[in-house]
Formats: structure tokens, sequence, C-alpha cells
């Protein structure tokens, strides 16, 4: 608040400390939290879109390590059941909020899912082989392809 007196046919501004104290704090208060917002979740979203793809990578490939590590996962892509491959893969997408979808192929042909996005897609592939005991199937390529959701 601002008052004008009158001292000596000058006029002189006094200024209502206060008030001008408040205003004072209120900048600095927006000040301070715009600085937290650049500061603290700017440098984190870059930092995740920077190694976004190299944390896709590493996900997709601790997928293909457990499908060849477990042994009804494993004799399901030798029997090319894609159900159940597919539904495991994408619900372990999930976990790290991310589509995608598995396909099964010969190891001389190019494994090509369907209806993918026309976004940037992640892709890992690994061959499956059989066990010793069970030398009749031949082995296969599964590829799991993965893409963000935002």
């Amino acid at each position: 608040m601002v008052e004008i007196l009158e001292m000596d046919q000058t006029k002189i501004w006094r200024i209502d400390k206060k008030g001008f104290v408040r205003i004072l704090e209120a900048a600095i208060a927006i000040i301070i939290i715009l600085l937290f917002i650049y500061f603290i979740t700017v440098p984190t979203f870059i930092r995740k879109s920077e190694s976004q793809q190299e944390e896709i990578y590493k996900f997709e490939l601790s997928i293909l390590e457990e499908i060849s590590e477990t042994p009804s996962l494993r004799e399901a892509v030798l029997n090319e059941d894609t159900t159940t491959i597919d539904s495991y893969v994408k619900a372990k997408l999930q976990e790290k909020n991310l589509q995608g979808a598995a396909s099964i192929c010969e190891i001389n042909e190019v494994c090509i899912a369907q209806n993918l996005p026309t976004q940037d897609i992640y892709v890992k592939e690994t061959i499956i082989s059989t066990t010793l005991e069970a030398q009749s199937l031949q082995p296969k390529r599964i590829a799991i392809y993965a893409w963000t959701t935002f």
C-alpha cells in the first residue's frame, strides 16, 4: 500500500513494508518452484529418453532369457504355440508400460510380426534349440517386438 504524505511541500512515497515483503516472498516461492520443476523433472525425463533404447533392449533380452530357461515356454516356442508366447511376452512388457508382440519362425526365415505400429519398434531375437532328450523338434527363432505406449 502506498501513502502520499506531504511534508514541507514535498511528496514522499512511503511503501508499506509488510505488503512489499509478502510480494517478494511470493515471487521467490514461484522462482523456487519453477527451478525445482526445471532442474529435477526435466533432466530425469531427458535421461530416460536417452537411455530408453538401451533399457528396452535389456528388458527384451531378459524376457528372451526367461523363455529359453523355462521348460514350458521353451517347448511352446519349439511347438510354435504363438498364443502362449505372445500372451507371456505382452504380460511381461506391460510391467514396464510397453506394448509388444512376439513371433516364432524357422531359423532360416526372417521373423516378421503382423500389425505393427508405425512408431519406433525395438526388436530382439534369439534361437531356441531342442534339448538332448527331444531331438525330433527343429530349433526355432523367436523375436520380441516392443514399443512405448506414450
